[in-house]
């Protein structure tokens, strides 16, 4: 049997560095994540900015593997679940949200109920939108996103699923990425071959 909880409640939430927080004096080069990052397989981990924080700040903002990353303004609910890379450390850009769970066994299932556009934080964003009250989603209300926990048996059940749709996407991406280098380097060929005509 399943059980209601509060997000906050088994997680950290933090929001993610400011532009401010981004202009600190020269230690340590990190590279932040955008709200752009977030693609359907994950953090696209080659287009990040590269700048310098004090090592406090990039504590602050860093990004750990299984971390759940939420837009919070602009393409509201777009998730990801983040995976460190050795060579580099990451921090959480503007306009984005970092869950860190109690329990990382959760990030998949909390990453796709956020990411639902019939979550309760979908349908609090599109009141404050229509009442004018600004296009963002506050740290308060991610902590307040009342998340149904499952019991032991199908939590593993639901990881499987979804790990396994997770790879089924990457393998989908990484399908139309090819051809789209396929049709590139066609019309690539196509093009030379028509200027030397």
């Amino acid at each position: 049997m399943s059980k209601e909880t509060r997000l906050g409640d088994i997680s950290e939430v933090r929001l993610g560095a400011q532009h401010r927080d981004l202009s600190a004096t020269i230690t340590l080069p990190v590279k932040v994540i955008s709200v752009g990052d977030l693609v359907p397989s994950g953090v696209n981990m080659s287009s990040q900015e590269t700048l310098e924080l004090l090592p406090a700040r990039a504590k602050k903002y860093e990004l750990v593997t299984d971390d759940v990353i939420v837009a919070v303004r602009g393409t509201i609910f777009k998730t990801a679940i983040f995976a460190a890379r050795a060579d580099s450390v990451f921090v959480l850009g503007p306009n984005l949200a970092r869950v860190r769970l109690n329990d990382p066994n959760l990030a998949l299932l909390v990453a796709a109920a956020i990411g639902s556009d019939q979550s309760s934080l979908s349908v609090k964003f599109q009141a404050k939108r229509s009442m004018k009250a600004g296009g963002f989603i506050g740290k308060e209300d991610i902590e307040d996103f009342l998340f149904r926990l499952p019991d032991v048996k199908a939590l593993g059940e639901l990881i499987t699923l979804l790990k396994g749709a997770q790879e089924e996407s990457q393998i989908l991406n990484s399908i139309i990425s090819n051809r789209r280098k396929v049709i590139d380097d066609l019309v690539y060929r196509m093009l030379l071959k028509k200027a030397s005509s």
